[in-house]
């Protein structure tokens, strides 16, 4: 599985790629991830004293977790005008030997039934690459 670090070097790279080839698209990251709810450390303060109730808040840890996006959502998207329209292209980042949940799967195939585009980035080439072989009018 790839590192954070990796993640984020890729998707600069590509964004900068992109940008260099598309000027009038827009990039767009999300932002996902869950946190913890401020309720799970009131908690922890309340029963410090007992190990007990300490085990049992940490043992239901995840039910303070927030999450903050839809399940499977790509990383990022990008609009470019293309035909005298607007599209979305979904962007999803990988590094390493990272492969997709089966939630990324699932948008993405949401995506791709629509007629949409679904980019899968493994390197910075990849999003110029996807657009100019769906619209050939970019090559």
């Amino acid at each position: 599985m790839g590192s954070y670090a990796e993640h984020q070097e890729i998707l600069g790279r590509a964004f900068l790629h992109f940008q260099e080839h598309f000027p009038q698209g827009r990039i767009f990251t999300r932002h996902t991830g869950k946190f913890i709810n401020m309720r799970f450390i009131d908690e922890l303060n309340a029963c410090r004293h007992d190990l007990h109730r300490i085990l049992h808040a940490i043992k239901n840890f995840k039910r303070f977790l927030i999450s903050i996006s839809i399940p499977g959502q790509a990383d990022s998207y990008i609009t470019l005008p293309v035909r005298g329209e607007l599209v979305r292209i979904e962007v999803e980042v990988k590094s390493g030997d990272a492969v997709q949940s089966k939630e990324q799967k699932a948008w993405e195939a949401a995506i791709t039934e629509q007629g949409g585009l679904y980019i899968l980035v493994r390197n910075p080439e990849d999003i110029v690459n996807a657009i100019k072989t769906k619209w050939p009018e970019f090559s």
